[in-house]
C-alpha cells in the first residue's frame, strides 16, 4: 500500500444496507434467516431466480441502513458499496437498488458469489462493514480494517464502527 492511500470504506448490501430477510419473507419463504448467515436452502434461491432482477432492486433498506450511509457519506472518504451476486439478474438489479438508494457512493464491487471481499482490501486504512462473520476474518487476514455489523443490535454496531475510525484517525 503506497503512503498516499487514504484508505476506503467498502460496506456489504445485504443485512447491513438493505434487507434481505424481510424481502424473503415477502416473497413466501417462511424460515427463519439468521442474522449473519448465507441462507443456501434451495427452497429460498427457486423463490428468489423467479425474478432474481425484481427481488434484489425492489428491496427495502435495513433498519439502520440509512442512518449508517449517511454517517458514512460525511466522512473523507470513498464508500463503496460491495456485495456478491449469485446470478447476472441479481446483479442488475443489486445495481439499479444501488443507484436509486446511494447517490453518493462510488461505483460498487460486484463479487461473483464464492470469490472473497478480501481481494479489494490494500491494508489497515481500507474498512468493511459487514454482517457476514467469514468476510470479516479474511478482511483482517489481508490486512484490513473489519466491522461485524449486526442490524438487530444497531447500538453496538455503530460503537464498533466508531471505534474502528477512532483507531484510524478516520473523522478528525
Amino acid at each position: 500500500m503506497s503512503s498516499s492511500h487514504k484508505g476506503r470504506i467498502f460496506i456489504d448490501m445485504d443485512g447491513v444496507l438493505a434487507d434481505f430477510r424481510s424481502q424473503a419473507k415477502h416473497w413466501g419463504y417462511e424460515k427463519p434467516i439468521e442474522n449473519g448467515k448465507m441462507c443456501r436452502d434451495p427452497e429460498l434461491w427457486e423463490i428468489i431466480n423467479r425474478d432474481a432482477f425484481y427481488f434484489a432492486a425492489s428491496m427495502n433498506w435495513e433498519e439502520h441502513g440509512e442512518e449508517l450511509y449517511a454517517k458514512l457519506i460525511c466522512l473523507s472518504l470513498p464508500v463503496i458499496p460491495i456485495t456478491h451476486y449469485p446470478s447476472d439478474e441479481w446483479m442488475r438489479g443489486r445495481i439499479l437498488w444501488i443507484k436509486c438508494n446511494l447517490p453518493w457512493s462510488e461505483s460498487p464491487m460486484l463479487v461473483p458469489a464464492g470469490n472473497s471481499k478480501a481481494a479489494f482490501c490494500n491494508g489497515k486504512s481500507d474498512i468493511l462493514i459487514d454482517d457476514m462473520p467469514a468476510n470479516v476474518e479474511e478482511w483482517r487476514l489481508k490486512g484490513g480494517t473489519a466491522v461485524l455489523w449486526d442490524s438487530e443490535k444497531p447500538e453496538e454496531s455503530f460503537a464498533n464502527l466508531n471505534l474502528a475510525f477512532e483507531n484510524l484517525g478516520v473523522g478528525k
